[in-house]
């Protein structure tokens, strides 16, 4: 089934981090993730199996920060063997009915006139790696950790120009409700209406409790489905090492409000409940998939997370029942 004959009709689940867990695996501080996808086809094939068998509906490439700029000679490379580590993935796990998403990030340029970027090039950097992904078999582009609208409109105008796939876009608000460059949700969700996108939201950035305002005020002025794909939590420093500490029933409840010590039966009215009498279904991220149980940690330490993956399971067979209005 098409992913859009499915948006704003049930639960679709995406996955979680991809640079935060290969530094896990060894990618060093000023690597770039990306070509890992030559030099590390395993582990990107591992990571995205791990996302398909946790039952995530949309995996994304490993392609965020693929573009012209950061890949002048082999942008095409890296962006097929992303495009063909995830379907691999999804093969092995056996998850045909999942997504592939063509993961499209920020150029890490500012436009002119805030930076020195001209708009018809980047729209040309979106449409060259756009163009490189949806031919390599992507089922959908995903626009993600936007803090420029002006920038989210190049990206979205290349895709459109340069595939005929489900375009989806997600911002990075401050808790203020403000892009970087200062757009508000109202003035964003407005834009990317008219630019006919297929979902819109929010990403990154903020963890679930502070993105609360912002899902709401998004539900209210927007006719679309809404992404939500927080952070697991807000980052803090452990040993040397970043982590994300929230617990499990708040991963998914986005600490609104929800009691985290309910049963997955107890959890599934409340949920309904914030969310029963929004118009536009509110997608939640599987922001833990991964972290959790990746291959490698489930081998490791099994006896711990098979608890963990059978809550997880339990967990989407509750939520793919709940009914929108």
């Amino acid at each position: 089934m098409k992913l859009t004959e499915r948006l704003g009709k049930e639960w679709i689940f995406f996955d979680g981090g991809m640079g935060t867990i290969l530094q896990e695996h060894g990618l060093k501080a000023g690597e770039l993730p990306e070509t890992w996808n030559l030099s590390h086809p395993d582990e990107i094939i591992a990571l995205n199996r791990s996302y398909f068998e946790a039952g995530c509906d949309v995996v994304n490439t490993n392609t965020f920060g693929a573009n012209a700029l950061k890949y002048p000679d082999n942008l095409q490379e890296i962006v097929q063997a992303a495009v063909s580590h995830a379907k691999t993935a999804r093969q092995q796990a056996g998850r045909e009915d999942a997504y592939i998403a063509l993961d499209i990030g920020p150029t890490g340029k500012l436009l002119q006139p805030m930076g020195d970027l001209p708009f018809e090039r980047a729209v040309e950097l979106f449409g060259e790696t756009i163009r490189i992904g949806a031919a390599a078999g992507a089922d959908l582009v995903l626009i993600e950790t936007m803090s420029d609208s002006y920038e989210a409109k190049a990206a979205v105008l290349a895709a459109k120009e340069n595939c005929d796939l489900p375009v989806l876009v997600t911002l990075i608000f401050d808790e203020k409700g403000k892009l970087l460059t200062g757009g508000t949700v109202d003035s964003t969700v407005a834009m990317l209406e008219g630019l006919r996108v297929d979902a819109l939201g929010v990403n990154c950035g903020l963890g679930p409790k502070q993105m609360h305002p912002i899902i709401e005020r998004l539900t209210q002025v927007s006719s679309l489905p809404i992404i939500v794909n927080p952070n697991a939590g807000l980052p803090r420093s452990e040993n040397g090492k970043t982590v994300f500490v929230i617990p499990l029933f708040l991963k998914i409840s986005f600490t609104f409000g929800i009691n985290p010590t309910v049963s997955p039966q107890e959890f599934l009215p409340q949920i309904v409940c914030v969310f029963g009498s929004n118009r536009s279904v509110i997608y939640l991220s599987y922001i833990y998939a991964a972290v959790q149980l990746t291959p490698q940690t489930i081998h490791q330490r099994r006896v711990v997370f098979q608890p963990v993956l059978i809550c997880v399971k339990i967990m989407l067979q509750i939520l793919r029942q709940a009914v929108f209005v």
